[in-house]
């Protein structure tokens, strides 16, 4: 699964593993917990998030590595709809608001490994998902619907 990298710990994948526009999950140890992750292939343009919503602490996919909305453009969280820029995390539509997904930090070595640093990631350290409790501007920008 992952390598011990000095205080790091990372995971490597093979570039070619990562489908062009698509997403790619991979699990790590984070706090003594199994999390899951997701790398966005764009040609030469890599970027990897935790698999955690930041509205509420869910996985944004069913389980099913489905992260892009419809058109492509941004991730979803197949939950309530929160959605995300694709290059910065940050929330552009739903309950969200002024939240970002969790970022994971990488690198391409040598032209076609791309190495995942996760050790800075600690499960029973991350911040608290927003309170559910809250009111949400546009009903149909939580309902699921797209």
């Amino acid at each position: 699964m992952g390598n011990a990298a000095g205080d790091h710990q990372h995971i490597d994948l093979h570039l070619g593993q990562l489908q062009n526009l698509n997403t790619t999950v991979f699990e790590f140890q984070a706090g003594g917990v199994v999390v899951e992750g997701f790398v966005y292939r764009d040609g030469d343009r890599l970027v990897a998030y935790l698999n955690r919503c930041a509205h509420v602490p869910y996985p944004l996919d069913f389980a099913d590595g489905k992260f892009l909305s419809r058109d492509n453009k941004t991730f979803e969280c197949q939950s309530h709809g929160a959605r995300y820029n694709l290059w910065t995390g940050a929330c552009v539509r739903g309950p969200c608001k002024d939240r970002k997904l969790i970022s994971i930090p990488l690198v391409i070595l040598n032209n076609n490994v791309v190495r995942l640093f996760t050790g800075g990631i600690d499960e029973n350290r991350l911040p608290p998902a927003q309170d559910e409790s809250q009111p949400v501007d546009d009903v149909d920008k939580v309902s699921g619907i797209r």
